[in-house]
């Protein structure tokens, strides 16, 4: 590891998989006051000097759970009132 020694920086390097959704590590980047993971779902995470480790770009697979979700609930809603009448 560069001259980054933080425990947050640590952990980030650690990482082979997107925290958020499981999806592989592409890219590493770790140099002198900062560190950068990508991962296959464009998430990016960093970690720079002693400061926590932030989403540089947010993982989208949340959303897409989200609208799954909401997409499922409108159905099933369709669904209840068809039975209703």
């Amino acid at each position: 590891m560069a001259l980054l020694s933080s425990n947050h920086a640590k952990k980030l390097l650690a990482q082979s998989r997107c925290p958020a959704c499981g999806a592989l590590r592409t890219e590493l980047i770790d140099e002198r006051m900062i560190v950068i993971a990508t991962f296959e779902c464009s998430a990016r995470f960093a970690a720079q000097g002693e400061r926590e480790i932030f989403a540089h770009t947010i993982c989208p697979a949340a959303s897409h759970i989200a609208a799954w979700t909401l997409n499922a609930e409108v159905v099933a809603e369709a669904g209840d009132k068809a039975g209703a009448e």
